[in-house]
């Protein structure tokens, strides 16, 4: 099953738009009024999400850096938010009984301390989609070395957590493109249950590329295993079996051994964490 994310309506390329009508000085609040006022006239009953969906954005850390980094063209991040949730035509797949992982084995990989969840997360998603220079090992010493490695390569971050732009800007670089699709991200503000289902979908075929996602999430405190541990992390995402309901994740967390590892979140859990949190972000296999 290898589904459609390619956008079909008719209010696409609105980050063009905005970037095109957004006058100089750029702010955020003047491109987040012209996105508001493309997207109501589109969609005038669902003012209030798109009210909603802008304004969590916006206020993102992740958005803000983005947006220092790209002017007013990164509110197409925004746009697509926006359309997975309003556009009835952007259809996430359908369930079907089967199970989606990577062939690749992805080794539980520890982050070195508090603040490289990402690096860690990025280096098992790097071997679990086959990039060159990256693959199986049980060998600490050269997983630490690739998280150094990786790190570095995150100058924005200084070390301090992972910006989603740099995580995705190292997948890209070191996995292929192929049939029209490559890394990306999504970012998920709106709370919406065609949010989960759209969530699923982007985990699903990226493992069907045997491309690994990765997922930051706002909380871990929706996930059982984290027993109310409340953290914002990232995690890489290794199945999503449909007939179990569950989704596989490999969870870099050093702080405590009963979070380190593989973990099954049931459907249950990871549709909870779309209704409730604030903010989560995939960083995936997309079509470009």
């Amino acid at each position: 099953m290898v589904g459609t994310l390619a956008i079909t309506s008719a209010a696409t390329q609105v980050a063009a738009a905005v970037d095109t009508e957004c006058v100089e000085p750029l702010s955020i609040d003047s491109c987040a009024a012209n996105i508001k006022s493309i997207f109501k006239t589109k969609y005038p009953e669902q003012a209030d999400m798109i009210d909603k969906i802008v304004d969590r954005a916006t206020k993102s850390e992740e958005f803000i850096y983005i947006f220092e980094q790209e002017g007013a063209s990164a509110f197409r991040i925004i746009e697509n938010s926006l359309i997975d949730t309003l556009d009835s035509s952007a259809s996430p797949c359908a369930s079907t009984d089967e199970t989606y992982y990577t062939s690749y084995f992805i080794p539980e990989v520890k982050q070195i301390n508090s603040n490289f969840c990402g690096p860690a997360s990025t280096v098992m998603a790097l071997i679990g989609s086959g990039a060159p220079d990256y693959y199986y090992t049980t060998n600490m010493t050269l997983t630490n070395r690739w998280q150094q490695n990786v790190a570095n390569q995150m100058p924005q971050s200084k070390g301090d957590g992972a910006y989603v732009y740099e995580v995705t800007d190292i997948m890209k670089n070191n996995v292929a493109d192929r049939n029209n699709y490559s890394y990306d991200y999504r970012g998920f503000w709106d709370n919406s249950y065609s949010t989960y289902l759209k969530a699923l979908d982007y985990l699903e075929i990226s493992l069907i590329y045997d491309a690994v996602p990765i997922l930051m999430v706002d909380s871990t405190k929706w996930f059982n295993y984290y027993s109310g541990g409340d953290y914002r992390h990232y995690m890489v995402v290794e199945c999503v079996d449909i007939v179990a309901e569950e989704i596989t994740v490999v969870d870099p967390n050093n702080l405590n051994n009963k979070y380190f590892g593989r973990h099954n979140i049931s459907f249950a859990e990871f549709k909870e964490m779309c209704l409730n949190t604030d903010e989560f972000w995939i960083i995936a296999y997309m079509r470009s």
